[in-house]
């Protein structure tokens, strides 16, 4: 589906790169960084292909959702970045309400026509010529397996989130 899978890790100490290493095949590089955007930047920076499909950690990728990205990108879109909606769980439940059902950030994009956001306390690229399609088929994304590991996770987000404030 990729020409290159490039991992970007800034200090991970849960096992990522073990994970990455053990799997082959994948380019990784690793960063000090305490500036999230900044870190985002010079990863894509290192991208060798005009296209990143930047999937988040707890996002699954599918064959079909493959197949349209490949399509998408042989058809030399006009686009600089497309949405690709995501079904998201909690504890292994599919949420089917609450707005939840319309989310779509973009995750596929020219490396050359984004900028990057702290959203949330997340990074999110930014595509400013709003020139943004969508793709059909959706990535899965469990937002929570164990109840602790969600806790930890909006404790650090909103951590992050009044730091930048």
């Amino acid at each position: 589906m990729a020409d290159e899978i490039l991992v970007a890790d800034s200090g991970s100490t849960d096992g990522t790169l073990d994970v990455v290493e053990e799997l082959g095949g994948c380019r990784v590089i690793t960063r000090q960084c305490a500036d999230d955007v900044q870190f985002e930047i010079e990863a894509s920076r290192a991208a060798r292909h005009p296209w990143i499909l930047r999937p988040l950690p707890n996002e699954r990728l599918n064959s079909e959702l493959g197949r349209q990205v490949q399509d998408t990108l042989a058809a030399a879109p006009k686009e600089d970045g497309f949405r690709i909606a995501r079904r998201l769980f909690f504890r292994g439940q599919l949420l089917k309400f609450g707005g939840f059902q319309n989310d779509a950030p973009v995750r596929l994009y020219r490396t050359q026509s984004v900028r990057y956001e702290m959203r949330d306390g997340c990074v999110e690229p930014i595509v400013p010529t709003e020139r943004i399609g969508r793709i059909k088929a959706r990535l899965t994304c469990e937002t929570c397996a164990r109840v602790d590991d969600y806790l930890n996770e909006i404790i650090r987000h909103a951590a992050r989130a009044a730091e930048l404030s």
